[in-house]
């Protein structure tokens, strides 16, 4: 029998749609908790996190397969081919999420981020929010 060799597109790939479907997991819960559009620090640092810990471990994994040898330029295929794929299954689910789940996600966004404004700086007025 011959080993097929894994490739880089394969590793993108599948740590691509995990970190998309990671994502998409953490976004519902977020819409559960009626958080989506708050875009607050806490809730971006734990996304970033599952970003820079998947792309991390597809690229552990490709070395790994290859018994320990990894090239500078596998390990950027792999990171960007994971963060790629992931990007856009997350660009579907947000098109999915802002058109038919939640059709008002930009104006609940819109008017948070007023709220929030007016909450830091009580001297603005209303017309230049």
């Amino acid at each position: 029998m011959e080993n097929k060799k894994i490739t880089t597109a394969q590793i993108a790939t599948n740590f691509g749609l995990l970190l998309g479907g990671t994502n998409i997991l953490y976004g519902i819960m977020l819409f559960i908790l009626d958080m989506h559009y708050q875009n607050d620090t806490a809730t971006s640092l734990i996304g970033y996190g599952f970003l820079i810990g998947i792309i991390i471990w597809g690229i552990m994994r490709f070395k790994k397969i290859n018994n320990g040898y990894l090239k500078l330029s596998e390990a950027l295929k792999t990171g960007v081919g994971t963060a790629l794929i992931s990007g856009i299954v997350i660009a579907v689910y947000f098109v999915i999420m802002s058109q038919y789940i939640d059709p008002e996600f930009i104006n609940k966004s819109i008017e948070y981020q007023k709220q929030k404004m007016l909450q830091e700086n009580p001297e603005i007025s209303l017309e230049s929010v």
